[in-house]
């Protein structure tokens, strides 16, 4: 993968059609120290957000 970032955004280049930045907020928090939640909230409102 290759990106470049730019203010709040990133863009990226990538051979594969889908990719995944962040799979489980609650892994994600525990690296960071904090609560999925805020990881969650902490996200910009123009991501889009699957929910399975």
């Amino acid at each position: 993968i290759l990106g470049r970032v730019s203010m709040d955004f990133i863009s990226l280049a990538s051979k594969k059609e889908e990719i995944c930045l962040m799979s489980d907020a609650q892994i994600a928090a525990k690296h960071f120290g904090t609560i999925s939640y805020e990881i969650l909230t902490a996200l910009d409102a123009d991501i889009e957000r699957i929910v399975i």
